[in-house]
């Protein structure tokens, strides 16, 4: 893939994330890919990812994304997307019921690509904030 081809790719990527389109999320990975998250674990394979995505759809809805930047590494076919991330809290988290509280959170996605599809995909954010921010956890107060 070329550098375009994938500044269009991430595009594509995040503008189904934000409708929800587990389908077509999945439909973005190889048969065997695998994804790694703080939230949902390690998924393989196209069809644990798409439930992975559903399941993420049930707990955060009404998803904005913006692409803060792309960084791309065409001839090894690999790609960091940093984004800008804002969802509501809507479904049960770990036992506790959706809070429609929105949060914010950056994140950084490290695709690796095998011809058009992703390979591989580690995604970094902080998750104890997001815990905090949806009021799951609570910090101490300085």
């Amino acid at each position: 893939m070329t550098r375009e081809d994938i500044q269009a790719f991430t595009v594509r990527f995040v503008e189904a994330w934000e409708r929800g389109d587990s389908r077509a999320l999945a439909a973005s990975y190889t048969d065997i890919a695998s994804v790694e998250s703080p939230l949902l674990g390690k998924r393989k394979g196209r069809d644990e990812i798409e439930a992975s995505f559903r399941d993420l759809f049930r707990v955060f809805a009404r998803w904005h994304i913006a692409i803060d930047d792309t960084v791309v590494d065409a001839d090894g076919a690999r790609a960091v997307l940093l984004t800008t991330a804002q969802a509501t809290h809507v479904g049960d988290l770990f036992g506790y019921p959706g809070s429609s509280r929105q949060f914010t959170l950056k994140t950084a996605l490290v695709f690796e690509f095998d011809k058009v599809r992703i390979a591989s995909e580690i995604r970094l954010y902080d998750f104890t904030g997001l815990l905090v921010e949806l009021g799951v956890l609570r910090a101490k107060k300085r």
